[in-house]
């Protein structure tokens, strides 16, 4: 229809000759037939569109999708808080299992040194060894030196000591 339009424009121009001539202008009305006149105008005729089954089977697998998505979502956030507080308790334990192993290691160094000191003759102490001091009297105290055996023991018992805790110091 177009090029029937365009076509009548040009032959309008050659026609009428004149080189002021508007081309833009519409040179002829359509004479409109009686014919015509009261003709009704077409409708387009719309019939029923049906949805194509492959159409509803996609819809229903993008849904099933996306719920399948929120709940996949949903279980990665428990997962993650579950990761987190077993993290949590982890760490409590791993504290737990610090401050319990200095407990142990301080009573196993107590074990030890207990039956170090019972292998070298000491003993606990015994009623028999307390002595309680008053002091409500005045403020002064009376060392009296005990009685020395025999010098000569005292020296040999100090240069064998001070041997003994040399070897024990190399060792």
């Amino acid at each position: 229809m177009a090029a029937y339009h365009d076509r009548d424009r040009k032959l309008n121009y050659r026609v009428s000759g004149s080189a002021a001539y508007d081309v833009r202008r519409q040179q002829r009305t359509r004479v409109i037939l009686p014919e015509e006149r009261y003709a009704p105008e077409a409708q387009p005729v719309r019939t029923g569109e049906r949805i194509s089954p492959v159409t509803v089977l996609g819809i229903a697998v993008l849904a099933f999708l996306a719920v399948l998505i929120v709940f996949c979502q949903v279980r990665i956030y428990e997962t993650e808080r579950e990761i987190a507080s077993l993290e949590a308790q982890l760490t409590e334990l791993e504290e737990t299992r610090g401050r319990l192993e200095g407990i142990y290691e301080s009573q196993k160094d107590m074990l030890s040194l207990s039956q170090r000191a019972e292998e070298m003759g000491m003993h606990r102490i015994t009623q028999a060894e307390i002595v309680y001091l008053d002091l409500c009297g005045a403020d002064h105290a009376d060392v009296t030196p005990a009685e020395h055996g025999n010098v000569f023991a005292t020296v040999f018992t100090a240069i064998r000591s001070s041997i003994r805790e040399f070897l024990e110091y190399l060792s």
